[in-house]
């Protein structure tokens, strides 16, 4: 199998993921078992990355960047690209797929191409270091019962940040956005090598 086709996979199945995400409990993501949400929302974000990761590696094989297969790492062959041609079209893209995460973890516009990117990545490690799913069930309380609007889950902007805003967008659609900046950027980047 080449780079491509498990580029195009992992994308698949994070799509697929997506979808059944979406679908789960006819959409009654709160009501939904804990455990099969928590495990779609994890392995979407795991496919999403793994599509960055496999996308490193054919740029290491296609630029002959030289680095072992078990060695290649984003960071390490945007460097080396750096190095080799400043202006090479590849950085522009590794730049805004796998941005440095800081201090400081969200770009002021949370929204924005290079905001969704970075909180691919964030929510990625959050789910696999840290906790479970960074995402709010919005509710309404009166007096006796909680009601919960079982459709629409949010995002905490910054899982890391405890006193985080939750996202003005659903997670779904948060997510379907994700998907699709990221499978175009893949692409991109596959036409430019």
């Amino acid at each position: 199998m080449s780079s491509e086709e498990f580029i195009s996979d992992c994308l698949s199945f994070a799509n697929k993921r997506l979808n059944e995400f979406e679908n789960l409990n006819k959409g009654n993501l709160a009501g939904a078992d804990r455990k099969v949400r928590e495990q779609l929302f994890r392995e979407f974000f795991f496919h999403l990355v793994s599509a960055i990761d496999f996308l490193v590696q054919f740029i290491n094989s296609k630029r002959n960047l030289c680095f072992r297969k078990k060695d290649v790492k984003v960071l390490d062959v945007k460097s080396k690209l750096k190095k080799l041609n400043p202006a090479d079209p590849i950085i522009p893209i590794l730049d805004i797929i796998y941005p440095k995460i800081d201090d400081n973890n969200l770009p002021p516009d949370p929204y924005s191409e290079l905001g969704c990117h970075t909180r691919i990545i964030i929510y990625r490690n959050f789910i696999t270091h840290r906790s479970h799913n960074p995402i709010c069930f919005r509710t309404i309380t009166n007096t006796v019962h909680l009601y919960f609007y079982p459709n629409n889950i949010n995002f905490l902007l910054d899982p890391n940040d405890k006193g985080s805003n939750v996202s003005d967008k659903t997670a779904i659609d948060e997510m379907h956005s994700f998907y699709q900046l990221l499978k175009d950027k893949c692409e991109k980047a596959i036409i430019l090598i």
